[in-house]
C-alpha cells in the first residue's frame, strides 16, 4: 500500500470515529472525494509553472492570486515515479496588485486657494493622494456677457445703446462697457404721468364762469373752475374712457379775453394720467476683462491593494528507505488503533442501511488494501 492511499484511509476513519450519525457520514464521504491540493479559501487556484528535477532535489513552481499574502500549505510529502519526497523548503515572491491610477484637475485663478483632497473613494475602492502638480499660464481675451432689461412706455425715447456697468466674474473688479439694444417689444400698459392734457372755454355771463353744454350750464368760482360733476362731463364731451384717464387737476390757464364778438372767455388748463402702451427694451453684449493669471492642478491618487500575486517555489527532497519504513511502521501502528473504534461506530449503526452502503462505497472507492478488507469482514460478522 503507497503513502497517498494510506493516508487517505486514515483521515475516513478518523471522521468516522467522531461517531458522526447518518447525515455526517453522508458530508464525510462527500469530503473525501474533494481533491486534496487547494491554494486557499480565498485565492485562485495556483498554476504549476515550472518543475525542475533531479537526483534527490525536486522543484515545482506555482503562480496564483490571493486576498492576503498569508503563506500556503503545501504537501508535506509528494510520490514520484514510486519514490517519495519531503518538502525541504518553500520560497515565496509577493507582488501587491493595484488598480489603475486616477487623476484630477482643477484650473482656477492663480491667487485663489486650493487643497485637494487626500482621499477619495470611488466605485467602493479607496484611494489616496500620491502625487500634486500644476502648470500655470495666462488667460487671455475674456469676455462676459451682459443682458439689461428697461422698461419704457409709449411715446418715450429708446436708446440703441445702453452703458452698463458690471464686474469680473472671477476678480470681482468693476467693469464698464456698451451694449446694444436687440430686441424692443411690447409688455402691457401702463399709467403715464401726464399724459392726460386738455382744454376747456368758460364764459362770462356777467356775474360768474359758466361751462355751457348743450342746454345745460355749470358755474365756476374765480378760484377754481371745478365744479361738481365736471369729470363725467369733460369725459363725455371729449369722448374719453375713464378706465384709461385720469384726471389730476384742473385750473385757469390765464386771464379772461375777449372773442371777435367781444365776449368774454377764460381757458382752463386739465391734466392727467392717460393708460399707454408698455414695452420692453432689451441690451445684451459682451464687456472685455483683463488678462488673468491661471493654474491647473492635477491630483494622481493611488487605490489601496486589491489583491497580491503569489509565486511559490516548493523544493522537495528524496526520502531515505528508513525515512520511508518508518513513517509505514506508524501508519500502521496508528491504523490498527483506528480500525478498533470504527467497528464499534459499524455496530452502532448496522441498522441503518444506508450508512452503511455509503460507507462502504467510500472506503472502496479510496482503498483496496488487505487491512480495510479485514475491518469489512469483521463488520459483516458482527451484523
Amino acid at each position: 500500500m503507497v503513502l497517498k492511499q494510506r493516508k487517505t484511509v486514515l483521515i475516513v476513519s478518523a471522521l468516522l470515529t467522531a461517531q458522526m450519525v447518518m447525515q455526517e457520514a453522508v458530508q464525510a464521504f462527500e469530503e473525501v472525494s474533494q481533491p486534496e491540493v487547494q491554494i486557499t479559501e480565498t485565492a485562485q487556484e495556483g498554476e504549476l509553472v515550472s518543475q525542475s528535477d533531479g537526483d534527490d532535489i525536486w522543484t515545482e513552481t506555482y503562480t496564483y492570486v490571493s486576498d492576503t499574502n498569508t503563506p500556503h500549505a503545501f504537501a508535506e510529502t509528494v510520490e514520484k515515479q514510486g519514490d517519495w519526497y519531503a518538502m525541504k523548503d518553500v520560497e515565496y515572491q509577493v507582488t501587491e496588485l493595484t488598480t489603475q491610477l486616477i487623476q484630477k484637475s482643477e484650473a482656477m485663478w492663480a491667487y485663489a486657494s486650493y487643497e485637494p483632497e487626500q482621499e477619495i473613494e470611488e466605485a467602493g475602492i479607496h484611494y489616496t493622494l500620491t502625487s500634486l502638480s500644476k502648470d500655470e499660464w495666462m488667460q487671455t481675451d475674456r469676455l462676459k456677457n451682459v443682458t439689461k432689461y428697461l422698461s419704457c412706455q409709449e411715446g418715450q425715447e429708446v436708446s440703441e445703446t445702453l452703458d452698463v456697468e458690471t464686474a469680473d466674474e472671477v476678480t470681482g473688479e468693476a467693469l464698464y462697457g456698451t451694449i446694444g439694444r436687440i430686441e424692443l417689444k411690447e409688455d402691457g400698459a401702463d399709467w403715464k404721468e401726464g399724459a392726460l392734457e386738455e382744454w376747456d372755454i368758460y364764459s362770462w355771463n356777467g356775474e360768474s364762469w359758466v361751462y355751457q353744454r348743450n342746454d345745460e350750464c355749470f358755474y365756476a368760482t374765480e378760484e377754481s373752475p371745478w365744479f361738481e360733476g365736471y369729470e363725467a362731463v369733460f369725459m363725455q364731451e371729449h369722448h374719453l374712457d375713464g378706465a384709461f384717464n385720469q384726471i389730476t387737476s384742473i385750473e385757469w390757464y390765464g386771464d379772461g379775453w375777449q372773442d371777435e364778438e367781444g365776449n368774454w372767455k377764460r381757458s382752463v388748463r386739465i391734466t392727467g394720467n392717460k393708460m399707454v402702451p408698455r414695452y420692453q427694451a432689451i441690451y445684451s453684449g459682451d464687456v472685455a476683462q483683463p488678462d488673468l493669471p491661471m493654474v491647473c492642478y492635477k491630483a494622481q491618487y493611488t487605490s489601496d491593494p486589491q489583491g497580491y500575486l503569489i509565486t511559490a517555489d516548493v523544493t522537495y527532497e528524496k526520502m531515505q528507505e528508513e525515512a520511508v519504513q518508518e513513517e509505514e511502521n506508524a501508519d500502521e501502528s496508528i491504523l490498527k488503533s483506528i480500525s478498533e473504534e470504527l467497528i464499534k461506530t459499524l455496530q452502532q449503526n448496522k441498522t441503518n442501511e444506508k450508512f452503511w452502503y455509503l460507507l462502504l462505497a467510500a472506503l472502496m472507492a479510496v482503498s483496496v488494501g488487505l487491512q480495510t478488507a479485514v475491518i469489512f469482514v469483521l463488520a459483516f460478522r458482527e451484523r
